[in-house]
């Protein structure tokens, strides 16, 4: 039964384009809620079976579903590529690795050694980047607009292991909100009465306490 129940949403799926009706033959669909949890799956299978998270060679290896990351004692970049796609292989599926001795980019991080030999990490935006923050204009509350902005200095908090790379990427995500047409004094009020307490506590465990409550859930703008 329930593997009947994961094949019905993952099965014979339809999806748009150009105007066309296409069926999909091959692979999971990002809008079906239980494809993230299929594709981890999927490929943990392959990676504990090579068990790439003991190897001797291997002091760091990662994955956020499709997008995999590693530390290899290797002699040079070619040999670090060759090592991954010789031990970690997904049937039906192909990886691209790249390699470099100084400096690799993963999601939204760049990570490289300092001149100590060190490893750090910063803040990495995507050439293509539209930095697609809610607008000034739009309708969104403004405890809305003012929450955007105070997750977005936690996160570039947590992807940052200086001060001086989290202050350089605080600069900049203020000048982005003020570019979308935000008051510049009112974003650098809440840079100024936030910015501490986000690096502060950029990586303490915050577990949610249970609460014997019922949570309902609210819209707005549904005009």
């Amino acid at each position: 039964m329930f593997r009947q129940a994961l094949s019905i949403p993952n099965e014979n799926l339809m999806c748009q384009f150009d105007g066309k009706i296409f069926w999909q033959v091959r692979g999971l669909t990002m809008g079906v809620s239980c494809s993230p949890d299929l594709a981890n799956l999927y490929r943990c299978y392959f990676e504990e079976r090579v068990n790439i998270y003991s190897h001797p060679n291997v002091p760091f290896y990662e994955r956020f579903i499709n997008d995999c990351i590693g530390l290899v004692y290797a002699l040079d970049e070619k040999d670090t590529i060759s090592f991954f796609s010789n031990t970690i292989k997904f049937d039906n599926c192909t990886i691209e690795w790249s390699a470099s001795d100084s400096y690799m980019t993963f999601l939204d991080m760049t990570l490289f050694f300092d001149k100590d030999k060190i490893l750090q990490w910063k803040l990495f935006r995507k050439p293509l980047n539209h930095f697609e923050q809610i607008p000034w204009i739009s309708t969104h509350p403004l405890y809305v607009k003012k929450g955007t902005f105070v997750s977005e200095l936690s996160r570039i908090a947590t992807l940052s292991s200086t001060y001086a790379s989290y202050a350089d990427a605080c600069r900049e995500v203020a000048d982005i909100y003020i570019a979308r047409g935000y008051p510049p004094m009112l974003v650098v009020s809440w840079l100024r009465h936030n910015y501490l307490a986000c690096w502060d506590n950029r990586l303490k465990d915050n577990k949610k306490v249970a609460a014997d409550v019922l949570v309902l859930k609210s819209e707005y703008n549904i005009s």
